[in-house]
């Protein structure tokens, strides 16, 4: 075997790995509270190392602590926030140090001279010219509401003063909706190819496949599969819960002796009086590997299918419509 061959076969590994470890290693998440003081909440999201990785923690006393990286570069932390306050810090001190010296007289004056050596001074403006408008000359300041307002504008809203006057008035050009109007409800010249051209494309060609039954059981059947791989695989409650109402706490007590009764040995219910405290956790893991698998399936279950190909097929058609429609504008132009 020759050395390229090797070379490229070595290549392929590394990249054959590269994959599998991306798609196997599972995102790992958890979230552990603590009702009894001091309180306690913590969450974390974890792929990779710091490929990915979101860590927030609250310590009842204590200051917010929030961590997230990104491929590997800290995006939010108490590292990053520490090198955002510096900067912000130098930034503050420079500012600080040059409108020092800008009012310092020692460098007005110098600029000053400056100027007069080279000559760039300001030098005084006059009174500028009013801008106007048409042949004669008129003042654009001249000119009143209703000269300017076109035949084609209609008064739309009005606002007053206090005093009965007119404040505003908002105008609504009707000429161009009406044209506009009657350019769509007009039927196209069977004269002109590229006003008459019509698509061979339905307008709602996708209400068919949306429209299946099939399609949307598949749906439902990949969300569940994800969902079953994605649910939390350890989670565990303890503690004491009190509604304040016997009625009530006795249906809780039902519902989590009927919902979840391994996990009813550590709850306490109190019947008579509020009460909630306690700690708990939920610890989950998420391989991407498993969920592409289920996407597979799903993408090419036949319902999925029959919706690829007629998207396909319509993308195809509308760009050979688009070619044509742009040589017979070109020959229209070309005629004309």
């Amino acid at each position: 075997m020759s050395t390229i061959a090797i070379v490229a076969l070595i290549i392929v590994l590394i990249i054959v790995a590269l994959i599998m470890i991306i798609l196997l290693t599972p995102i790992t998440y958890s979230f552990e509270c603590n009702g009894r003081t001091p309180y306690r909440a913590e969450l974390s999201v974890q792929w990779l190392w710091r490929v990915l990785k979101l860590h927030v923690a609250y310590l009842q006393g204590k200051p917010f602590f929030k961590e997230f990286y990104l491929l590997g570069q800290l995006k939010i932390g108490p590292v990053k926030d520490y090198e955002q306050w510096l900067e912000q810090r130098v930034d503050d001190e420079y500012q600080r140090a040059m409108d020092d010296i800008e009012k310092d007289p020692m460098t007005a004056q110098a600029e000053a001279m400056m100027q007069a050596m080279t000559g760039t001074g300001q030098t005084g403006s006059g009174p500028t010219a009013g801008t106007t408008i048409g042949t004669a000359g008129e003042s654009l300041d001249s000119v009143s509401d209703e000269d300017t307002t076109a035949d084609d504008e209609v008064v739309s809203k009005v606002t007053f003063n206090a005093d009965g006057s007119v404040k505003e008035k908002v105008f609504t050009k009707v000429k161009g909706i009406k044209e506009s109007v009657k350019e769509r409800f007009q039927e196209p010249d069977p004269n002109d190819p590229v006003a008459s051209f019509k698509s061979q494309i339905p307008t709602f060609w996708f209400m068919k496949h949306l429209t299946n039954t099939e399609l949307w059981r598949q749906l439902l059947i990949v969300s569940k599969r994800c969902y079953d791989h994605s649910k939390p695989r350890d989670i565990a409650i303890e503690g004491r819960i009190g509604v304040g109402d016997p009625y009530k706490g006795g249906i809780l007590a039902g519902m989590l002796y009927s919902i979840w009764p391994e996990q009813a040995e550590d709850i306490e219910i109190d019947y008579l009086q509020w009460h909630l405290e306690g700690s708990g956790h939920i610890k989950g893991r998420i391989v991407l590997g498993v969920l592409a698998w289920h996407g597979t399936r799903f993408v090419l279950s036949q319902p999925m299918r029959a919706l690829i190909a007629e998207t396909i097929r319509v993308l195809w058609v509308k760009r050979k419509e688009a070619k044509q429609l742009e040589k017979l504008k070109a020959e229209q132009a070309m005629q004309s």
